[in-house]
């Protein structure tokens, strides 16, 4: 397993519901190191909120953070490659907010520079405060429209069915790939991100690759979501958790028998092992 990687995304993957990575998984983690593998993480969350698990995990390789908006080096403490929304998607995508998202009952967070703001901290911010354990600061839109010249992503909280309608009405690009101004993804079932253009964690892993000098036969990756799609997708093997999503099981190479909750991926530990014996 000498120099095979494996990419693993957090909330759903690696994580069980209570938010934590189980021993077992810690121990199967360092036994890959031990025979020559390397193991990080590809998440949807922000370095403050992704470091705690980056550190118990000792993890010295790069990582992917904001749905591949951000790679950054643990070891040197720096992000070596930022993607940034265009200014005027960021401010349109706040002007949707005030124009239709609020009476939808829609919450908005805007990710600036390592800092999260949203125009009030309703119950529904402050659960999503606990659980990814981050401090959002309350900011009304006309303030977060002038920061939007180096905002990372934007992201809209509230029901499945309104994010739907609210995505499919102002954010459903007609456009050719290559006129995108935003890259959209339902990262969660009550989560809908705005990225900027192009931004994945498979062109993240691409940005990696290439960072790194290596081949994507040498990367294997785990996740549970549909922002896992592009990555599992360019990867030489990829693996769909048991509680993952329909059409990332569909993308998949190989579905574990187990869900997060069981440790679903120390499952895709043995199937590498298997491959690389």
């Amino acid at each position: 397993m000498h120099g095979k990687w494996i990419i693993s995304d957090l909330d759903g993957t690696l994580l069980n519901s209570r938010q934590q990575i189980p021993e077992a998984v810690k121990k199967r983690v360092r036994l890959f190191r031990q025979y020559g593998g390397v193991f990080t993480l590809a998440t949807g969350r922000s370095l403050s909120s992704a470091l705690p698990f980056i550190e118990e995990l000792d993890i010295q390789v790069p990582v992917i953070l904001y749905n591949g908006a951000k790679l950054y080096d643990p070891v040197e403490k720096v992000f070596f490659k930022e993607h940034y929304l265009p200014q005027s998607s960021c401010r349109y995508a706040l002007d949707m907010y005030e124009g239709a998202g609020r009476q939808m009952g829609l919450n908005l967070l805007m990710f600036h520079q390592e800092h999260i703001y949203s125009p009030a901290i309703t119950q529904i911010v402050e659960r999503y405060m606990r659980k990814d354990k981050v401090h959002v600061s309350e900011k009304s839109p006309s303030a977060m429209s002038e920061q939007c010249k180096r905002a990372t992503k934007i992201m809209f909280i509230g029901d499945f069915a309104a994010l739907h309608s609210f995505h499919d009405k102002f954010f459903h690009c007609s456009r050719e790939p290559h006129q995108a101004e935003w890259h959209t993804v339902q990262s969660e079932p009550e989560l809908l991100e705005i990225l900027p253009p192009h931004v994945n964690k498979g062109s993240a892993c691409l940005d990696l690759v290439a960072y790194l000098g290596l081949d994507l036969t040498d990367f294997s990756a785990v996740g549970d979501n549909l922002n896992d799609i592009e990555l599992l997708s360019l990867v030489g093997h990829g693996f769909a958790v048991q509680n993952a999503h329909p059409q990332l099981k569909a993308t998949a190479d190989w579905v574990t028998d187990r869900s997060n909750d069981e440790d679903a991926i120390l499952e895709v530990f043995d199937h590498i092992q298997q491959l690389y014996e």
